[in-house]
């Protein structure tokens, strides 16, 4: 059996993560976790679909770091490697894609690392809301502490370009931690 990243929940110390995490593998391999079974029913399916949808674009971005040997997880201790892992997975996907789609898959995959990140090491929670104004796929809205990371990460990748700084003050509204100074510790 081929092992996954998502095989593993050694990223996660946030509880509430972890049980996403299940939920995500389990419609993810079609195999039922009963152990998940009075987390879910707290959910609707909406919350469901949306942590699809948020886990999608995490373990992509996690699976890539582990083939590129990219050491990258939810936590600070190794956040010095995302402009190193951002641009190894743009050039990776850079031929698979127009250059919109390719830039919305980048600001996903940024913001859904970030907002995971942050629930992970504050025990912060990630909520999820349809809303005619979501940005993410169909009409969601996903945010920790009513901060959507997608809007800012949008703006990460201009001119051929990385600009961290709008999304580091985002960040920093949620978790009191600038990411610019984990950025450049290289």
């Amino acid at each position: 059996m081929v092992r996954k990243v998502s095989d593993s929940m050694q990223y996660f110390q946030n509880n509430r993560l972890k049980m996403m995490a299940g939920i995500y593998e389990e419609f993810d391999r079609g195999e039922l976790n009963e152990g998940l079974t009075g987390f879910k029913k707290h959910l609707s399916q909406d919350e469901i679909n949306a942590i699809q949808i948020l886990f999608d674009y995490f373990y992509a971005f996690m699976e890539h770091c582990e083939e590129e040997g990219i050491v990258l997880d939810a936590t600070y201790a190794t956040l010095y490697n995302l402009p190193d892992a951002l641009q190894s997975f743009y050039t990776k996907q850079a031929h698979k894609y127009l250059p919109n789609k390719l830039h919305d898959i980048l600001a996903r995959t940024l913001a859904s690392y970030l907002m995971i990140l942050a629930s992970n090491v504050h025990q912060l929670d990630i909520s999820f809301h349809k809303n005619e104004g979501g940005l993410w796929a169909n009409m969601y809205t996903i945010s920790v502490n009513d901060i959507d990371l997608l809007e800012s990460a949008l703006n990460v990748f201009n001119d051929n370009q990385w600009h961290f700084e709008a999304l580091s003050n985002d960040y920093k509204k949620l978790s009191n931690v600038n990411l610019i100074d984990y950025l450049t510790q290289a």
